[in-house]
């Protein structure tokens, strides 16, 4: 034998009803990609292979991910997430990820953790400071949108 009993739900003072709409159906989703579902990395570039920018301190490559090239080295505790950022041009918010430097103090690589397709981003590399203490570096913005390569 099992109990039964009554429950009640007393509203708090100020508090708003919940209503809730019953569906017959759900809506059609249209797209090839499921709901919450992300695009590896792997599947992602940008128009046209490959975008490169370049002043007279540091050049950039973007595919997946972006590399600056430095012609001198730079000051390896200046490469974080404030001087290397990626962010989506609409909104300014930015992409997660991670940056490294590599053994020649040269060449600095962001790999973002996800990208969207169809998107606008800018890659920025803020100053930093020259290894040799000369100064640092002019900084570099450059735009790029994302594409579906697979």
């Amino acid at each position: 034998m099992v109990s039964s009993y009554e429950a009640e739900s007393i509203p708090f003072r100020n508090e708003k009803p919940v209503e809730i709409e019953f569906l017959n159906k759900l809506e059609e989703n249209n797209n090839t990609e499921k709901p919450e579902e992300t695009t590896p990395i792997e599947d992602i570039g940008v128009e046209g292979g490959k975008v490169e920018n370049d002043n007279q301190d540091v050049g950039v490559s973007i595919t997946n991910r972006v590399v600056w090239r430095f012609l001198s080295q730079i000051n390896q505790d200046d490469v974080n997430l404030e001087n290397f950022i990626i962010k989506r041009k609409s909104d300014n918010s930015r992409v997660n990820g991670n940056v490294t430097i590599d053994d020649t103090k040269k060449i600095v690589t962001f790999v973002p953790d996800s990208l969207a397709i169809d998107t606008v981003y800018i890659a920025e590399a803020r100053e930093i400071s020259k290894l040799d203490g000369s100064g640092k570096t002019i900084a570099l913005s450059t735009e790029f949108k994302t594409i579906k390569v697979r």
